[in-house]
């Protein structure tokens, strides 16, 4: 006889960012930070140094491959010269 799981009807499914994929919300910022940077013609290494990280973590920020730091997404803003706090809000608010 092969055993089942044990599953707690009232324990929720673990969501799939918490297994590592990337999440709608994580592609959706990193994505519009992609533009930003894309559009002021920052690379990825000066972006990296902005947060004192590598051009391959802004890579994976950008696709969507790993969480955000609020910190890192502030420095970033300020990088691409997003000033307006409520713009700054609305990007932080996917975070």
């Amino acid at each position: 006889m092969i055993a089942q799981p044990h599953h707690d009807p009232q324990e929720s499914p673990q969501p799939l960012s918490a297994r590592g994929a990337p999440t709608v919300l994580r592609i959706a910022l990193g994505g519009q930070l992609r533009k930003l940077r894309q559009r002021l013609g920052i690379s990825r290494e000066a972006a990296g140094e902005s947060i004192r990280a590598s051009h391959a973590k802004i890579s994976r920020l950008e696709l969507g491959q790993v969480g955000f730091k609020e910190r890192d997404i502030r420095d970033l803003l300020t990088l691409y010269r997003v000033i307006d706090p409520d713009e700054r809000e609305r990007f932080l608010a996917l975070a």
